[in-house]
């Protein structure tokens, strides 16, 4: 688990948490010295409790807690969670 504190619209602090579970998958792609998929292993995986950090900004900004521009400065791939965004209508 990871977290960062971003801060809220209304001035406040929300987490963002990264969650990731040792699974089958995860464990092959570390020994494989193929760490750079993770992520996308860990956004697969949503049913099994895993999130990642840019879907756990991406809450929220949904659930009206963050203004998008803070998300994208805590976001791991700003680039990606932005055109979520505009996909979103956000």
């Amino acid at each position: 688990v990871s977290q960062q504190l971003v801060p809220t619209i209304d001035g406040g602090a929300a987490p963002a948490c990264e969650i990731m579970f040792a699974n089958t998958a995860i464990r092959n792609l570390i020994r494989e010295e193929k760490t750079h998929q993770i992520d996308s292993v860990i956004a697969a995986n949503r049913a099994e409790g895993m999130r990642t950090m840019d879907q756990s900004l991406f809450e929220l900004v949904k659930n009206g807690r963050v203004a998008k521009e803070m998300a994208l400065q805590y976001s791991i791939h700003q680039e990606a969670l932005e055109k979520r965004f505009e996909a979103e209508g956000l």
